[in-house]
């Protein structure tokens, strides 16, 4: 008898196993834009992680009013870990800490939304 994945692999424990020897940092970007009702959509935070909110072409997802103090946290975060490996918060283990970027600024998380994971078994 074969067995198929099942879909999305066990989400977040497929890509990050707290046994791996290499270091593996989650985030979530919850922040809703305020365009046409898109939510915190695919593709928001890009304005954010490149500092770039002063440019048209990122309004077209954040809108004209983005908090800039977002931005520059976490595009601080990802030029630390492009230049260090550590973007400043903890490494996935078996507590599950995930940096959550939303409308009220950043903070880790342990297991978002567990129950949502375990259905994924």
């Amino acid at each position: 008898m074969y067995r198929t994945r099942r879909l999305p692999s066990g989400s977040w424990n497929w890509g990050a196993r707290a046994s791996r020897p290499s270091r593996t940092f989650l985030y979530e970007f919850g922040r809703p834009s305020p365009v046409q009702e898109l939510g915190a959509c695919h593709a928001l935070e890009f304005g954010f992680v490149f500092d770039t909110l002063n440019i048209p072409e990122s309004h077209a997802l954040t809108g004209p009013d983005a908090p800039q103090d977002l931005a520059i946290t976490m595009h601080h975060a990802w030029v630390s870990f492009a230049a260090t490996g550590d973007p400043g918060w903890t490494q996935w283990n078996a507590e599950r800490p995930v940096m959550l970027f939303d409308a009220d600024g950043q903070r880790v998380v342990r297991a978002p939304r567990e129950a949502e994971r375990r259905l994924w078994r």
